[in-house]
Parts: structure tokens; sequence; C-alpha cells
């Protein structure tokens, strides 16, 4: 019967994390019952995933059981409400503690960055906050929205 629902799992298309209920996500190689159930409740706390790496912030899913069930999960084209976007270089304390997986003290190290080194020129440089750690840095990228400047010169 185990071999009947990884055969199948393996042939199926991807399960979609924004979608899937937490029996569908139970079934997914990596998360069981668990971890489905701390997905969701994360899901409904926080809103929807916007990458399947995004899962890393949920409590008990770890980077080794995203691996194992990266393949078999997708994350729909819902995007976030407009809050859940910002933009580091103009971001206040209250913006920055509205994101997943930051409270306080990630908030004031991501404001002193930006004091002490400037803006950030791509999202990616949030990997300068060492206060972040991985999961949350890996959390926030697909929220990081740069604007453009209105007087900024552009190429």
């Amino acid at each position: 019967m185990i071999a009947l629902l990884w055969a199948l799992a393996a042939s199926a298309q991807p399960l979609d994390l924004n979608l899937a209920t937490e029996a569908e996500l139970a079934l997914v190689p990596g998360l069981g019952p668990v971890r489905a159930e701390a997905i969701v409740a994360w899901r409904a706390a926080h809103g929807p995933f916007t990458s399947v790496e995004g899962l890393v912030v949920v409590p008990g899913v770890s980077e080794v059981s995203l691996r194992i069930a990266h393949g078999a999960l997708s994350a729909s084209a819902i995007l976030p409400p407009s809050p859940w976007t910002f933009d580091p270089n103009t971001a206040q304390e209250g913006e920055l503690l509205a994101l997943p997986g930051i409270g306080p003290r990630q908030a004031t190290a991501i404001l002193r960055s930006r004091d002490a080194l400037g803006r950030f020129e791509r999202c990616e440089e949030l990997e300068r906050v060492a206060e972040l750690g991985r999961a949350a840095m890996l959390a926030l990228l697909p929220l990081c929205a740069l604007r453009v400047d209105q007087g900024a010169e552009q190429l």
C-alpha cells in the first residue's frame, strides 16, 4: 500500500503548497502528518507561500525534509497581499515586524545594516544581516521588492 502511494506521488504533478489540504500534504515524502499540520497552520497565520524554499520557516520543516519533498511540491503564483512585500531600503520597524520570521532583533538588525552600509542594491544582499539566518533570509527573498527612487536616473 505504501509503495503504491509513493509511486502515485512520484508520477503526479507537484502539489501546490497554497492549495493543498493537510491530508494531501501528509502524503508528500519528507513531510508526514505533523509537518503537514504545521504547514497548514503557518499558511493560515501568515498567508501563501511564494516558493517551496519558503517552507524552511515552518517549525519542524528542515532543509533535509525540504530536499526530500522538493520535487513533489510547487508554490502557485498566488501573490501575497501588498503589505507582505517590502523594500528593505525604505521599510520601517513596524513593516519589518509584520513579515514572517522577523522579530524585533531581526528588524533592528536590518535597519542597522541599512544605516551602516547603505542601500540594498539587490534583495540577496539581505545576507549581510547575520541576525536573519538562512531560513529567514530565504523566506524574505520572494517578498522583497526594491523600488526605484523617483528621482533616480534609470538606464
